[in-house]
């Protein structure tokens, strides 16, 4: 019962950082023009959205396998926008 507890505490984590990382990558799209950044500053923000994901991978790898999959499937389609954009 404490690692159902657990599993579904860590999924809930999850959903509100991945909630917060696309509204953050939405707010940077829709006040880029005030802000002015440049593209470079937007591929590294994808480049540690990645990174993040792919430390989500190796964490949860022996706790949560779906959450792993999910999680390496996510890092792998933000790579390939990452590197389709340079």
């Amino acid at each position: 019962m404490y690692e159902k507890e657990n599993t579904v505490r860590e999924w809930k984590v999850y959903i509100v950082v991945f909630s917060f990382m696309i509204v953050c990558a939405a707010a940077i799209v829709m006040f880029d023009s005030e802000i002015l950044l440049s593209k470079v500053v937007l591929r590294e923000f994808d480049a540690f959205i990645s990174f993040i994901l792919l430390a989500n991978v190796l964490f949860f790898w022996k706790k949560s396998k779906r959450i792993a999959y999910f999680s390496g499937v996510l890092a792998v389609i933000n790579f390939i926008m990452v590197i389709s954009l340079i």
